[in-house]
């Protein structure tokens, strides 16, 4: 993978980032046993960002699995950057369906979706013991988390999604997903200077938030479960990823006062395990008011109406 990465200019980075990724050691082991538990373990589906590869969340993948759930990462076909076990390198775009239209951008939700419904197949199929895919969640970045609202409107088994920083696309605009959903978003805290220089006044600047927040509304509104939408102050849209960690200069890319990538990883992380725990594997009360209070960075609301 790393060689592909170097070959393909990946995120532009230099030569030396690969290298140091490539002595990295992290917090997981290859072939571990599964620790026995309690209960029934839950599946999270983990999608990536368009263009991204899926090595590029496992600071966030290894969090959910250290706290129990078990964690299937996807890379997503012609979505990415992957290698097959035959040594094959796909491309985002590489089957030619690219562009940036509604239709075309729905069309690759939907694939997407359709991937995870496949992974939670062979899940079942493998039988594995202890883990309930009857009752899984799926978690997806950008263009993967828009995949994650469409897989619980797809599959019923997808018993809550989480969507970090993806507008939707699909079905879902039409007529809403299933709940619980979590809509977690970026915030890049800009001066005003910041935005002159990018062309653009803080009226503008908010107007923008105003219609993204629109957008999301009306797609809790056609739901059939609780909406939640959390935004975490000081973040970039690529900070749900290892970028903040691997590649600091994409996550400061387009400016803005950021958070340390510790702080952005302790919020995103925490605020994920605790819907997850709560409004998946059921393990006790979903609490907004308490993480607002641990994490002063998050504003959490909910979008959907309260029937």
């Amino acid at each position: 993978m790393l060689a592909a990465m170097r070959a393909d200019g990946y995120y532009h980075q230099a030569d030396g980032v690969f290298d140091r990724w490539a002595a990295w050691r992290v917090a997981a082991t290859l072939d571990a046993p599964v620790a026995p538990a309690r209960k029934p373990r839950r599946l999270v589906v983990l999608s990536h960002g368009q263009g991204f590869a899926r090595a590029n969340y496992t600071a966030l993948a290894t969090e959910l699995a250290s706290r129990g759930w078990i964690v299937a990462t996807v890379d997503h076909p012609y979505g990415g950057l992957m290698v097959t076990a035959r040594g094959r390198v796909i491309r985002a775009g590489d089957d030619g369906a690219v562009g940036t239209s509604d239709s075309t951008l729905g069309r690759m939700v939907h694939d997407w979706a359709l991937d995870a419904t496949f992974v939670l197949d062979r899940v079942a199929a493998a039988g594995r013991d202890g883990l309930d895919p009857r009752r899984a969640a799926m978690v997806g970045h950008s263009l993967g988390g828009a995949a994650a609202l469409e897989a619980c409107a797809l599959d019923r088994r997808f018993a809550g999604c989480v969507d970090l920083d993806g507008a939707p696309f699909g079905r879902v605009v039409e007529a809403g997903t299933r709940g619980p959903v979590l809509l977690l978003n970026s915030n890049p805290d800009y001066t005003d200077a910041e935005l002159a220089r990018k062309g653009r006044t803080r009226e503008q600047w908010d107007a923008m938030g105003t219609s993204i927040l629109r957008a999301l509304t009306d797609v809790a509104a056609k739901s059939s479960g609780p909406v939640y939408r959390g935004t975490i102050r000081g973040t970039s849209h690529v900070g749900f990823s290892d970028a903040p960690f691997a590649m600091p200069e994409a996550n400061t890319h387009f400016g803005g006062r950021l958070l340390a990538p510790e702080r952005t990883h302790e919020i995103v992380s925490g605020t994920v395990l605790a819907f997850l725990d709560a409004c998946v594997a059921g393990n006790g009360r979903w609490q907004p008011g308490e993480l607002g209070r641990r994490f002063p960075e998050l504003t959490l609301t909910r979008l959907d109406p309260q029937r």
